[in-house]
């Protein structure tokens, strides 16, 4: 038994790596409209816009949900990383950006 060609043919891992890469893939096309220029290197970051973390989670949830149903116990707990994800995903953003736009009011009293 191929245990990694178990795991790459699994519709859970599929669909995860799928939303991670659309989402990805997405970041400079977002922030193009944005910010009216290409940022191509968005591509291998973390955080901003689409979240590729929770898109990942909402994926899984959803194909779960498909495969072992939407009321399973597993889908249960999907749902409930979707929830923690999105939740952490956007309040930590904009506490980050709070506390960012604090410290450069700092630096720039400070100098």
């Amino acid at each position: 038994m191929n245990h990694v060609s178990d795991f790459f043919s699994n519709p859970v891992v599929i669909a995860a790596l799928i939303s991670w890469f659309v989402a990805q893939m997405l970041k400079p096309v977002v922030n193009f409209f944005f910010e009216k220029r290409w940022d191509w290197l968005l591509i291998f970051e973390s955080g901003g816009m689409p979240s590729s973390h929770s898109a990942m989670v909402t994926a899984v949830a959803f194909t779960v949900g498909f495969w072992q149903g939407f009321g399973s116990a597993p889908f249960g707990v999907a749902a409930a990383l979707v929830a923690i994800v999105t939740y952490d995903a956007s309040h930590v953003r904009w506490q980050a950006g709070l506390q960012a736009q604090k410290i450069n009011q700092l630096i720039r009293d400070f100098f």
